[in-house]
């Protein structure tokens, strides 16, 4: 079974991204953040995402990571993707289950909501903006409760990286 790590970046109150998806609000990441950024890379083996998001990354170019194995959970699968990326339309269980290793749950906002329901989520690492969009998309939306433990929290710039880690068990 994989561990699961939620990593992403968000505004201060709470949103991962405009009403209409955009994330021009992050701005450009700290560069005395991208060693951290770099070495929470190499331990990732597979790349989880729904559909919306793996969209609005094409609209930047090319799907980055193609070192990684990238699953966009969706009902509607591409018909052109890059070798790296697989469609899945199943059970995120399923996905979990027969992954190994480390597996970084990308987002968008309705998966990350099938994990933390499904208590699927090892570990969250936040990356803190402070900037308030006031209306967005949040992270956490209509979830059941769920008790975490703060691992670390450090400062970069003005932004700041909280890492949780799930109390309660599988």
């Amino acid at each position: 079974m994989a561990y699961v790590i939620l990593q992403l970046a968000l505004s201060l109150d709470g949103n991962i991204a405009r009403p209409n998806g955009e994330v021009d609000f992050l701005g450009d990441i700290e560069p005395s953040f991208t060693p951290v950024f770099e070495s929470f890379i190499k331990q990732i083996d597979t790349i989880v995402m729904g559909r919306n998001t793996y969209q609005k990354m094409l609209e930047y170019g090319d799907i980055p990571f193609a070192d990684k194995t990238i699953k966009v959970c969706t009902t509607r699968p591409a018909k052109n993707s890059a070798h790296h990326v697989e469609f899945v339309n199943c059970d995120i269980r399923d996905i979990i289950v027969n992954e190994t290793g480390t597996v970084w749950l990308f987002g968008g906002a309705q998966l990350i909501k099938q994990f933390i329901n499904e208590d699927l989520i090892d570990e969250m690492q936040l990356y803190i903006v402070p900037y308030i969009i006031g209306r967005g998309i949040p992270l956490f939306m209509d979830n059941q409760g769920l008790h975490l433990e703060l691992v670390s929290s450090q400062t970069f710039g003005q932004n700041v990286f909280l890492t949780y880690r799930r109390q309660s068990t599988k």
